[in-house]
């Protein structure tokens, strides 16, 4: 997860220990995007690297990629990039112990199946993400039981209704998506229900707004636009694109849970309303750094 700041923010030294933010308009969630901003040693900082931000997106790893600050509980004893992570206890940490763990491998598994069949081989003690579709065969083989807890990641379509014109469309002069009515239309073309049963296992929730309940409780008070093909094509004639468009579609594969199975089947859906999608998926790496 990022900690977004926002571009109009000013900080104020106050104390040593105080900064004041002072933004031009109210940001209602803006300290749970932040619960995961971290205050680092000034001097470890510049002695690893750190003295400027390093960007995410960034391919080379700087000097601190790959070294622990030695605060937590654990220190890093060997790292092997997409590989495997040694961890063990760090003699010098400052908090009370409360578990017997002595050490912690991390290994790096991307094919979900292979992680299923280690995890039920007694290879591994832990595994996660479990794929949802291999829930039902670790449930009932006894060997590990599944931890269901809830994620405050919405996921969502980004159109680019800012441009003009469409980079990738074979609409020229014009974007379809700065029409409200060619982005309502997409709405209502979209069966949601359909991927939280088929592809998301019953295990997802529809959202109506870009914020989980857990955040902000008055988000039920809000309704989805409903799945609604004849109501989506009367837009997309109203608004000029009777006829459809093509678009290209940007996916990751690997960044949330079933994020290529869900990009595909919406992909198939649009096409119902005349929007040739041109599905792109790619790595979170390559994803990020677009």
């Amino acid at each position: 997860m990022k900690a977004r700041i926002p571009t109009d923010a000013q900080f104020i030294r106050v104390d040593a220990y105080t900064v004041d933010v002072l933004l031009s308009k109210p940001n209602p969630t803006l300290h749970y995007d932040w619960d995961n901003l971290y205050i680092l040693s000034k001097s470890w900082a510049e002695a690893h690297g750190l003295a400027r931000p390093h960007m995410a997106t960034t391919r080379a790893h700087n000097p601190a990629a790959l070294t622990a600050n030695g605060t937590g509980p654990f220190r890093i004893v060997s790292h092997r990039p997409g590989e495997t992570t040694v961890f063990e206890r760090n003699p010098d940490w400052w908090g009370r112990w409360s578990t017997n763990i002595s050490k912690v491998i991390v290994h790096t598994i991307r094919s979900p199946s292979t992680r299923v069949s280690a995890l039920l081989a007694g290879q591994l003690d832990i595994i996660a993400p479990a794929p949802l579709r291999e829930i039902d065969q670790i449930t009932k083989s006894r060997q590990a039981h599944i931890k269901f807890s809830p994620e405050l990641q919405t996921v969502f379509l980004n159109m680019d209704s800012f441009r003009d014109e469409l980079l990738y469309s074979n609409i020229q002069g014009a974007n379809p998506f700065k029409d409200k009515r060619v982005r309502l239309a997409i709405y209502h073309a979209i069966n949601i229900k359909a991927i939280r049963s088929k592809i998301m296992h019953v295990l997802s929730s529809t959202a109506a707004l870009l914020i989980s309940p857990a955040l902000f409780s008055g988000v039920h008070k809000f309704k989805r636009h409903v799945y609604e093909l004849a109501k989506a094509r009367r837009l997309m004639s109203a608004a000029g694109y009777g006829q459809g468009f093509s678009v290209t579609l940007d996916c990751p594969n690997n960044r949330y849970v079933n994020d290529e199975q869900i990009c595909t089947a919406i992909t198939n859906m649009l096409a119902k309303i005349g929007i040739e999608v041109r599905l792109r998926v790619v790595p979170k790496a390559f994803f990020l750094n677009a």
